[in-house]
């Protein structure tokens, strides 16, 4: 699948689910206040100033809490939808319409970086690109949170999924622990921090989902 099939594809997928991450919102703020604490206290310690790139935002949660702590904030996302969306709870925030992988950020450095849920929404093949283009957008010490949705078995495509009476598609890779592992340990990260939790992926479904901190 090409670089515009998957990024085609997701950007129709997730202007259709802003919907539905918008109804969940508040549902999930003391999640998120959860998931970020030990991110932002790293964060905390190790910097005096701290920027931070968020990869698919979903409906700008994390980045909410991250412009509460004083945290400069920028956003990049395929959906403009899912860009609006966010914008509204967090509009302190720097929004790039665009796929993290084919822009430019033009030797801009941060000192975290939160992909939730997202990484799967790549095609495999690129992953470790993927990781290597984050790795190059961190400081010294830079810290990356990284969570993804487990499955028992491998599996790469299409998926075709309903909403409200809507049809699309969405791409995404359902890993397993060891794939994911695999690419970890053949990137240049260090492992700070490891939970395996239970998450809610966007079709609804609470499956097991891998929380990764990894230390540049």
């Amino acid at each position: 699948m090409t670089q515009i099939d998957y990024s085609e594809i997701n950007e129709r997928a997730f202007d259709i689910l802003s919907k539905s991450y918008k109804k969940r919102r508040n549902a999930n703020k003391q999640h998120f206040e959860d998931t970020t604490k030990l991110f932002i206290d790293y964060l905390l310690i190790n910097f005096s100033a701290y920027s931070v790139l968020e990869i698919g935002h979903g409906s700008g949660i994390a980045l909410s809490i991250f412009e509460k702590k004083g945290i400069k904030t920028t956003a990049i996302d395929i959906s403009d939808e899912m860009i609006r969306l966010a914008s509204k709870l967090s509009p302190k925030t720097e929004y790039i319409h665009n796929d993290f992988l084919e822009y430019d950020f033009q030797n801009k450095i941060f000192q975290g970086v939160f992909v939730k849920q997202v990484f799967h929404l790549f095609p495999s093949d690129r992953a470790e690109e993927f990781l290597k283009k984050v790795y190059l957008t961190l400081d010294k010490k830079g810290l990356l949170y990284l969570s993804i949705p487990l499955y028992d078995e491998f599996r790469e495509g299409c998926e075709t999924r309903n909403l409200e009476g809507l049809s699309f598609k969405e791409f995404r890779v359902r890993y397993s622990r060891n794939k994911i592992m695999k690419f970890i340990d053949n990137s240049d990260f260090t492992i700070y921090h490891e939970n395996i939790n239970r998450i809610r992926d966007t079709s609804g479904n609470v499956i097991g989902g891998l929380e990764l901190l990894l230390k540049k």
